[in-house]
């Protein structure tokens, strides 16, 4: 199964929602974590890569505030299913990384939908209601718009509880 999902979520308590897609997938489980700071950015090709929990379940997981295409490709090789966790954070560290240059942040964004377009793994994004500035909250709808309309399901899991808005969940293995 190589579908691609969108999750819109709140701030809490997406990580179960995430984790329950995922596991539909399979037992091996990756995770792309979008949050790290970028003066903790590590040097090239020097992600972390360790087991983390999220919701309950354990993921393998690349830290990558800014390449996530490619993590999520050098996870799609080992993994059933990669979790992109988050895009507001993702938005924010694109701003912060390339202010000024809309091709350098476009080329980021296309490496993510060719992702998505090619189906090497389940893809599961992680879009939420996140605070920030004008530009970020710009940037993330810009993403869930261009994302959602390359991906299977939608689920909206904003309200408290989960609702299928477009497509089909996931069937387990």
């Amino acid at each position: 199964m190589t579908d691609n999902i969108l999750i819109l979520c709140s701030d809490q308590p997406y990580q179960a929602v995430a984790a329950d897609v995922a596991k539909r997938f399979g037992e091996d489980l990756g995770l792309v974590q979008t949050f790290i700071e970028m003066k903790d950015e590590k040097v090239s090709g020097g992600r972390v890569e360790e087991q983390r929990d999220l919701g309950g379940t354990i993921f393998e997981t690349f830290d990558e505030p800014i390449f996530v295409g490619a993590a999520v490709a050098q996870l799609a090789g080992h993994c059933d299913v990669v979790v992109l966790d988050h895009l507001m954070s993702w938005a924010r560290r694109l701003l912060e990384r390339f202010p000024d240059n809309e091709v350098e942040l476009d080329a980021e964004i296309s490496s993510v939908r060719s992702v998505l377009a090619a189906h090497m793994t389940g893809l599961v994004l992680v879009a939420g209601a996140h605070e920030g500035t004008q530009a970020e909250k710009a940037l993330h709808q810009r993403l869930i718009d261009e994302f959602s309309n390359t991906c299977d399901s939608v689920i909206d899991a904003s309200g408290g509880c989960t609702e299928l808005v477009r497509g089909e969940m996931p069937e387990s293995d």
